[in-house]
């Protein structure tokens, strides 16, 4: 099932993203029909067979929601992409967690509680993460480690900052129970990275995490191979 049709060199025709037009509708009759009749189907098929064929279902319905939302020209434009992205991973999450538990590695605003928020350009986004929509569904069976750094390079945290306060205990790397932090740096201030692909902890926000895996110093490995 295609969402647009590609030109040569294998690139999106224009139209089909900024035009809603031309852009699929959330979710097409075609891919409607198929969920229907995939469920009308489900005691025929063994458990692989139908995890797949969910996995794919709803993977195309999410990917013609969000090429249909590509179109649209309103201000809050990236934060819908976004919320539509986290909720298309939200629903792998469970489709995961059905299996019983599991261990998911993703950057903190993918998996936070509380509203995910963060500056492209001039443009402010804010959206709920895939983890924040799995708690909800989950409730206690879901848990949260944020993890944080120290130094990046020669960028150091000050030592008023949450960061700053973790990178003064005596070991490299640590796990720290969220919420004894929120109670220890209740007055601790928010710390500005030089780093752009780096996002300090929030100390407003250390309540909702249930644990944060801290390392001392970053050490950058350079690009593969």
């Amino acid at each position: 099932m295609r969402c647009s049709a590609p030109t040569s060199g294998g690139r999106t025709r224009p139209p089909s993203w900024t035009r809603p037009s031309r852009s699929a509708k959330p979710p097409t009759p075609i891919a409607d029909d198929l969920l229907a009749l995939l469920d009308t189907q489900l005691p025929q098929l063994c458990v692989r067979d139908r995890e797949r064929a969910e996995l794919y279902g709803r993977t195309a319905v999410g990917l013609l929601r969000y090429h249909h939302a590509m179109a649209d020209s309103t201000a809050d434009r990236i934060s819908r992409l976004s919320g539509l992205r986290d909720a298309m991973m939200a629903a792998n999450l469970r489709a995961v967690a059905a299996h019983g538990p599991a261990l998911i590695f993703a950057h903190n605003l993918h998996l936070q509680r509380h509203h995910s928020r963060m500056s492209l350009g001039d443009q402010d986004v804010r959206m709920w993460s895939a983890g924040a929509i799995t708690a909800a569904r989950l409730g206690d069976r879901y848990a949260f480690l944020a993890s944080a750094f120290g130094a990046i390079g020669g960028d150091a945290p000050a030592a008023d900052t949450t960061e700053g306060m973790l990178a003064a205990l005596p070991w490299h790397a640590c796990v720290v129970d969220g919420r004894r932090l929120a109670r220890a740096a209740a007055a601790a201030a928010p710390r500005v990275s030089r780093d752009f692909a780096y996002f300090p902890l929030d100390p407003t926000q250390l309540d909702t995490i249930d644990g944060i895996v801290f390392v001392r110093e970053a050490v950058d490995l350079g690009a593969p191979g």
